[in-house]
């Protein structure tokens, strides 16, 4: 393979390949090292042909094991080679931060936060286009999902694709209403994509160049609750507004998300007035902005200093 500065990526980050005796380098550590060669004008590739001498002066990296991790990562051509020829036989590629077709909104909003790679399944074109993002507990009832499906036929009507982090409950269910609509969408998973594309109507939204799959995870990976967390920040970050459907109080990937994004301040962030459910309506006192389900998605795009506000006052 090509020592570019996507496979130097791949070869660090990823975690496909022989990773038995050495760990890819986490988000944090990414962080650093794109930071110590951004300011040394240095790009990734570069990190090929660095003597232990460069690694101490372009990376702050002293410790001879260390350098050795970095060396054994970078050395595993053959095995990367294999596992991305597996990969592309179900229609899975991967997408690194050097690359100009990486999620640009994403990594606007996000900056070091954003992950340094992406395996995609699907049209990347799609990234161009904007979304409403939907997120929300799996447990919902009937009436939840009534207005669910409201609000995104009015997005649709305003424009709007849908993003969301594709697990049952609202996501699913937004995905494919937007589907059913004609819309287009796209999902950050946090768990196998290889098991979402062997559903068949997945893979036709997919080959219809309708539905992206993008996961920061490796394709045949687990659940997990930090995975799970993690990605909400993806969900909020590709959107020009998020809604919460339905959120629990004071736990789960839902309420953090929420939280998180109000904090940062990231995007707009909508929230489903429901009396009956004492996270929704404790976001809304946090500084969510709270709709109805006859909420039409209209001039939405953040203004400079924004602040959220209810949709009611």
């Amino acid at each position: 393979m090509n020592r570019d500065d996507d496979f130097a990526i791949i070869a660090l980050c990823s975690q496909i390949g022989n990773i038995e005796t050495v760990k890819p380098l986490e988000n944090r550590e990414w962080c650093v090292v794109s930071e110590n060669l951004s300011k040394n004008q240095k790009t990734p590739k570069d990190i090929f042909d660095f003597s232990k001498e460069d690694f101490i002066k372009f990376l702050n990296i002293y410790d001879d094991k260390e350098i050795e991790r970095y060396r054994a990562l970078l050395d595993r051509s053959g095995s990367l080679a294999f596992e991305l020829e597996n990969l592309d036989k179900y229609g899975i590629k991967i997408v690194t931060v050097a690359s100009d077709s990486f999620p640009k909104r994403l990594k606007e909003v996000l900056g070091q936060q954003a992950p340094p790679l992406f395996y995609y399944a699907g049209d990347l074109n799609l990234l161009n286009k904007s979304y409403i993002g939907f997120v929300g507990s799996r447990d919902v009832d009937s009436s939840d999902i009534v207005k669910l499906k409201k609000l995104v036929k009015s997005a649709l009507k305003k424009g709007y694709g849908v993003v969301s982090g594709g697990a049952k409950g609202v996501d699913s269910i937004s995905t494919q209403e937007c589907l059913a609509g004609g819309g287009v969408a796209i999902e950050f998973l946090s768990e196998s994509m290889i098991r979402k594309i062997k559903d068949h109507n997945i893979s036709q939204y997919i080959r219809e160049k309708r539905l992206l799959l993008l996961s920061a995870v490796k394709p045949d990976a687990g659940f997990n609750t930090g995975n799970a967390m993690q990605r909400n920040k993806y969900i909020y970050a590709q959107s020009t507004a998020t809604t919460v459907i339905k959120s629990n109080y004071n736990q789960g990937g839902t309420w953090s998300g929420a939280l998180e994004n109000l904090k940062k301040s990231w995007v707009r962030e909508f929230c489903l007035k429901n009396d009956n459910c004492l996270g929704n309506n404790e976001l809304i006192k946090k500084g969510a902005i709270a709709i109805d389900e006859t909420f039409d998605f209209s001039d939405i795009e953040k203004p400079t200093n924004f602040k959220q506000q209810s949709f009611f006052d």
